[in-house]
């Protein structure tokens, strides 16, 4: 049902494993980002707070999931390096319109709301990152004339 096991015995190979993983070092790395944004928070204003936060997660998700998720698999460097840069920009963009958000409905939210809002922006990109990594940065590439099914003897 899971494909293939890594080093460590959990399913990796098939699609649902994958997502399985995926979604467990995204939630990881989710909790990371909202512990990392409350100390920052103490130090640093919302923005820089957020973006310091989410540049070490997204650097780090991206690291296991590459050595977790989708191991073993061949893997496009550039692309891996494009899907990383193109995840950040797109949590710093969706995290800071969640934050500026929340300010609009709560002027006086507190460090805790602001890091609740920029984990729920986090659910989308993640899904989206999922289908990036899978489909574009760890695609196995099929041998000219393979069949995606296997076509039954004449």
């Amino acid at each position: 049902m899971f494909g293939e096991r890594g080093p460590s015995g959990v399913p990796h190979g098939g699609a649902i494993g994958q997502a399985v993983l995926f979604t467990a070092v995204g939630g990881a790395t989710t909790a990371v980002n909202a512990v990392l944004y409350l100390l920052l928070r103490g130090t640093f204003p919302t923005g820089l707070a957020n973006v310091l936060a989410l540049l070490l997660t997204t650097v780090g998700s991206s690291a296991l999931h590459r050595r977790l998720v989708f191991t073993g698999l061949p893997e496009r460097r550039l692309r891996m390096h494009l899907q990383t840069a193109a995840t950040f920009l797109f949590y710093c963009v969706s995290s800071s319109a969640a934050l500026a958000l929340l300010r609009l409905l709560d002027a006086d939210a507190g460090s805790v709301a602001e890091a609740v809002a920029v984990a729920v922006m986090s659910v989308a990109g993640g899904i989206a990152r999922f289908t990036a990594l899978r489909l574009w940065v760890f695609h196995r590439h099929r041998s000219p004339g393979a069949h995606p099914l296997p076509v039954p003897a004449a």
